[in-house]
């Protein structure tokens, strides 16, 4: 909801939905990496941490695995999240900023199929 929802009035309407479903389908690399960088920053402080980071994926793990939806990475969660920080926090100030993550994800196939 926080990553489709404009806060002008505090409510998703269906034209806001297709939006954001639409920049999912067809955008660019940078604007789905853009879209997903809120998802993970889940204060909105501009930086994602590795518990925020951590979080998320938990969720998609156990979202893959309950639906059978995709092929979960043989990594555990708290793995993907180490790997994902050890390659994107480019100055190792413990976050990883917007530019680390979309130059970071853009370099790396591996992190934009986790990501």
């Amino acid at each position: 909801f926080n990553t489709v929802f404009f806060p002008q009035d505090g409510i998703v309407d269906f034209r806001e939905y297709v939006t954001a479903i639409s920049m999912l389908i067809q955008g660019t690399p940078e604007e789905k990496l853009r879209w997903s960088f809120k998802l993970y920053d889940k204060d909105k402080d501009g930086s994602i941490t590795r518990s925020e980071m951590l979080e998320i994926m938990q969720a998609v793990y156990k979202m893959s695995l309950a639906a059978s939806l995709t092929k979960v990475d043989p990594l555990t969660a708290e793995e993907c999240t180490n790997r994902i920080f050890v390659r994107l926090d480019k100055d190792k100030d413990a976050v990883i900023n917007l530019q680390e993550f979309t130059e970071g994800a853009l370099d790396d196939e591996w992190i934009r199929k986790m990501l």
